[in-house]
C-alpha cells in the first residue's frame, strides 16, 4: 500500500508527537468518526492496484491533533486489515 508512514511525515508528526498523543490523546477501543484514505499522492497498488485512487483526508479537526492521528492511524490500520480480506 503506499499508505503508511509516509502520511504520518507528510502531516509532520514528529516522534516524539506521535508517541505523546498515542499515549495520552487515542482510545484504541473507541472507533474515530473520520474516515480516511491517507494516501500522500494520486495511486495505490495494494489492496487494490488503482492508478487513480486519490488521498481522502478530510475534514482535519481543526485544533486537534490527537484526533487528527487518531484517523490517520485507524485509516491506515483499515486499509492493511483490507488486504487480509
Amino acid at each position: 500500500s503506499n499508505v503508511g508512514c509516509a502520511a504520518l511525515r507528510h502531516y509532520q508528526f514528529s516522534d516524539e508527537e506521535l508517541a505523546t498523543l498515542s499515549a495520552t490523546a487515542i482510545d484504541p477501543d473507541v472507533d474515530s468518526p473520520l474516515r480516511y484514505y491517507p494516501l500522500v499522492k494520486v495511486g495505490e497498488r495494494f489492496p487494490t492496484s488503482d492508478a487513480e485512487k486519490r488521498p481522502l483526508v478530510s475534514p482535519v479537526p481543526e485544533g486537534d491533533r490527537g484526533a487528527f492521528l487518531h484517523g490517520l492511524l485507524q485509516g491506515i490500520a483499515t486499509v492493511e486489515k483490507e488486504g487480509y480480506e
